[in-house]
């Protein structure tokens, strides 16, 4: 196994010892500025005697990370949850366990497309045949490799991706959306994908344009981590930019995604502005969102008046904030805007 510098980047494997913390830690360390995946399944819970279908972590008392072991460390150091850096299962010096970056793409996508047709298993739960190595064509999980196997219990054949010593995740396929890896499908029928989880993918659009714009500096534009972001972004953008909020607040947040993807990417930049503008006006003059938004707005477009009419309300809040205060604050730190 290679030996892990501090300063290197990798998918590094968090472990929780908090009961049920998995998405808190995630969005903690998100709002650091850091890569975090947590997988997610539908699980049916009764709640005041009604049953409810939720959106649960799959995977309990894990978070993947993308980061450096220096950054991680100092984070682990000073946060207030009970977190780890798991060790490797296939070392006998006990590493840190990473994955490699095509592997955690490739379960991302696998994962992320649609958590009602995935089954999570920990990888002593099944035994894996040998299986041909695949990759779907078409539908939801377009382009994602793996092995197509007999899982017991499952009707038809499944597409396993893992990430070895922690999880198993098996999507069962039919034969027509499958074909050999080493074949490749021509771009001209490739299938559009669109949102299955408009909000969710908003914020992830969010996120990822963020970082690219204000986090990932220029120096840093070579490394592997720019363009696995500059990808994400293309894709979250691509199933995104049909749709419109059904209220102020979501086409607010949607425009807001969409300007921030398209002015990175220098493509539709003055009617994603317009739509923004229209989406801000929408929006209650009490909103932090809409705070977020302009000063996000006046920072990429170089309005300077507005981001100092923006900073003139942020200054005088008290020191104790709101949620959505706070909100904005975070925005604030990581656009280095004196306050």
């Amino acid at each position: 196994m290679q030996e892990i510098k501090d300063n290197e980047v990798h998918w590094f494997v968090i472990g929780s010892l908090s009961l049920h913390k998995e998405l808190k830690i995630r969005d903690d360390m998100r709002m650091e500025g850091l890569d975090c995946y947590v997988p997610m399944r539908y699980e049916v819970k009764t709640v005041r005697r009604q049953q409810e279908r939720t959106l649960e972590p799959a995977i309990t008392g894990v978070i993947f990370v993308k980061s450096t072991l220096e950054i991680l460390k100092e984070y682990i150091s000073r946060t207030k949850e009970h977190i780890y850096l798991r060790k490797s299962a296939f070392s006998n010096r006990q590493e840190y366990m990473i994955v490699n970056d095509k592997e955690m793409e490739n379960f991302i996508r696998a994962t992320e497309q649609s958590q009602e047709n995935v089954t999570y298993f920990n990888p002593s739960e099944v035994t894996l045949h040998k299986g041909d190595k695949i990759r779907v064509k078409g539908g939801l999980y377009d382009g994602i490799e793996g092995i197509l196997t007999r899982i017991k219990g499952k009707k038809r054949k499944s597409l396993v991706v893992q990430i070895p010593g922690v999880a198993i995740a098996a999507i069962e396929m039919t034969p027509d959306m499958v074909e050999l890896r080493n074949s490749e499908v021509p771009e001209n029928q490739r299938i559009d994908r669109r949102s299955i989880n408009l909000e969710e993918d908003t914020k992830k659009l969010y996120e990822v344009a963020f970082r690219l714009l204000f986090i990932i500096t220029d120096k840093y534009q070579n490394e592997n981590e720019y363009y696995i972001a500059l990808s994400d972004m293309k894709r979250l953008k691509e199933r995104i930019q049909s749709y419109k909020g059904w209220t102020a607040q979501s086409e607010g947040e949607l425009a807001l995604a969409l300007y921030m993807a398209n002015v990175k990417l220098d493509t539709d930049t003055e009617t994603s502005k317009e739509r923004l503008c229209k989406a801000i006006e929408k929006i209650q003059n009490t909103s932090m969102l809409r705070l977020k938004m302009q000063l996000i707005w006046a920072r990429l477009s170089g309005d300077k008046a507005m981001e100092e009419e923006v900073m003139n309300q942020v200054r005088s809040w008290p020191s104790k904030l709101s949620r959505g205060q706070e909100m904005v604050m975070k925005v604030v730190r990581k656009l280095k805007i004196e306050n």
